[in-house]
């Protein structure tokens, strides 16, 4: 694997197309929220239309994509623990939830490729050891896939500036102001808090831990990671042209 190409919310776009067919015979990311769009006038049969298409994508390319789950996602998937969000559509709630159901073995809620950790809002040092209550030996990726006991629920916190009760929201709601102190050693990427192009926040006490924030495929932008150059330079911030979008 050379690249990895990292999609953020996709939110019934299929600008996603645009950037699969720009890097081809890639590893491909998608940080999760497929539905649910924004002001964008996109119809329900689209939305369902488009999601399909991820779907098949990564049926017919098991190995090299993967499907993160967001709180766009949760609210369909897991009815009775997750948090409904904004712009829940009960149109067609129920054929979005049966293929959360009929391809769940699709979707995962975080990958991890050495220090790189890919979820749909991030995780935070202090949520990780606290509310997640997470064991110190075990890839990160691998706990929040393996949830035991009260994990599960703290996956789906949402913090006080997103409306929840908690002071840090989980992978599915963590808003990025909660991001003084992202978990130690690792460099995140996460979507969830639209920006107009990628941004990077680090740990001030501990610099090689950082997150950066890639929710801006609706202005046709998204990260390439590049294993073949130096370590300064393989986060690569693209940009389709104004003509594809």
């Amino acid at each position: 694997m050379e690249k990895i190409v990292v999609i953020g919310d996709v939110h019934g776009l299929r600008t996603w197309e645009q950037v699969v067919e720009k890097h081809p015979n890639c590893k491909y990311v998608f940080l999760g929220d497929y539905n649910d769009p924004y002001g964008h006038a996109i119809s329900d049969e689209e939305v369902l239309d488009n999601f399909r298409r991820i779907i098949d994508f990564k049926l017919a390319h098991m190995e090299d994509v993967v499907l993160l789950l967001g709180n766009h996602d949760m609210h369909y998937k897991d009815t009775e623990i997750a948090t409904i969000g904004s712009r829940y559509n009960v149109e067609i709630a129920f054929d979005l939830m049966m293929l959360y159901d009929d391809y769940s073995h699709c979707f995962q809620n975080a990958h991890q490729e050495g220090k790189l950790l890919f979820t749909h809002a991030g995780v935070s040092e202090e949520w990780f050891a606290d509310a997640f209550q997470a064991a110190t030996k075990k890839e990160a990726a691998w706990q929040l896939n393996h949830c035991v006991d009260k994990q599960e629920e703290a996956l789906h916190r949402c913090g006080v500036q997103r409306g929840g009760p908690f002071p840090y929201g989980g992978i599915f709601w963590a808003d990025k102001t909660e991001f003084e102190h992202p978990l130690q050693g690792y460099v995140q990427i996460a979507g969830h808090n639209r920006v107009d192009s990628i941004e990077i926040k680090r740990d001030s006490d501990y610099p090689e831990s950082s997150i950066m924030f890639c929710d801006c495929l609706q202005y046709g932008k998204y990260l390439v990671i590049d294993f073949t150059k130096p370590e300064g330079e393989k986060f690569i911030h693209c940009s389709l042209k104004e003509e594809d979008l």
